[in-house]
């Protein structure tokens, strides 16, 4: 089994991956388009088909497990007692992005003050020197 620090930072380098973790993690405690069966939730055919790589990802993380059948070729199924592995994962990649979203927004905010005040006293000398000359 992968750890926590691990697949939080798999999640953040591969956002496919993360987003697809964070899907799973909704259908599973929702029971949405998943049904539990045998402590794992079992995938719908159609959530398989629409993120078969990140499937495939997070499978061979161990994440979710890969079973044949005969019937319907490969199924996808997320055992119970990885869910909250995954949730804490997903809660770090989250923060993770908040913080750089918050420090890129603080950059922005910071850079757009400056020029701002810049402006201002460019302002404040024009109007200086035009005075200055009406004198």
């Amino acid at each position: 089994m992968i750890a926590l620090n691990e697949l939080s930072n798999l999640f953040c380098k591969d956002r496919a991956i993360g987003v697809m973790a964070r899907k799973l993690l909704f259908l599973a405690r929702k029971n949405l388009i998943c049904t539990l069966e045998v402590d794992s939730y079992v995938l719908s055919k159609e959530e398989e088909t629409n993120n078969k790589s990140a499937l495939e990802a997070l499978s061979a993380f161990g994440l979710v497990k890969k079973s044949s059948n005969s019937t319907t070729g490969f199924r996808y199924s997320i055992p119970a007692e990885t869910l909250s592995l995954i949730e804490q994962a997903v809660l770090a990649m989250e923060n993770h992005f908040l913080l750089k979203r918050s420090a890129e927004w603080h950059i922005n905010a910071k850079s757009r003050l400056e020029w701002i005040e810049g402006l201002y006293h460019m302002i404040q000398k024009g109007r200086e020197k035009y005075y200055a000359n009406i004198r």
